[in-house]
């Protein structure tokens, strides 16, 4: 895409997020985005993020999203990204987050809104291992406090690549804020 720039961070050789964790399982990466859901903007929006439950046990090392800069100045923030077992409602404990081995730091030169976002991407030295049939969350969020001028964005996509939720905001304390029937702009690499 033109204007967008590829991220990677926390790449080791070996097991993990590394040389071998390049197998796409779940590649919702391409495409026309459908909308983006405002990343901290506001106390609705403190983690955004993909539920997600397989019927397999999966094992996630890399995962890459798409976002945008929307507003103000970013390069404050420090962006994480992380899994956590979610309720029958939707809901998590932030506390029992499994945030990536780095975070990545906000740039002014992620793509605008409309351009078909940046790729980051997070990794898991020790892979995530997502359970059979158990409801997770891929959420995201930053470092400092919340606000609605200054913030980015994740993009997403149409639905069906991921399985067995859709795009979800929460609040500081992992409570459902809300769902889009689509799924993330991501690809969720296995090894």
């Amino acid at each position: 895409w033109a204007g967008s720039t590829t991220v990677v961070v926390g790449l080791s050789s070996g097991a993990g997020g590394g040389a071998s964790c390049e197998t796409a399982l779940w590649d919702n990466g391409t495409g026309a985005d459908k909308g983006d859901i405002d990343i901290n903007d506001q106390n609705e929006t403190v983690y955004v993020g993909q539920i997600i439950q397989d019927s397999t046990t999966r094992n996630i090392c890399k995962v890459s999203i798409w976002v945008t800069k929307k507003a103000g100045t970013i390069t404050s923030y420090n962006y994480q990204a992380g899994f956590v077992a979610a309720t029958s409602s939707y809901d998590f404990t932030p506390g029992s987050i499994t945030f990536a081995d780095a975070t990545v730091a906000g740039s002014q030169s992620w793509a605008a809104p409309g351009e078909g976002g940046t790729e980051i991407s997070f990794t898991w030295a020790t892979p995530f291992e997502l359970t059979a049939n158990t409801r997770f969350a891929f959420v995201l969020t930053h470092d400092g406090a919340t606000s609605a001028d200054n913030y980015a964005e994740l993009e997403y996509l149409a639905d069906g690549v991921i399985p067995g939720g859709n795009v979800y905001n929460w609040d500081v304390n992992g409570s459902d804020q809300g769902e889009v029937t689509c799924d993330i702009k991501a690809i969720f690499y296995t090894n």
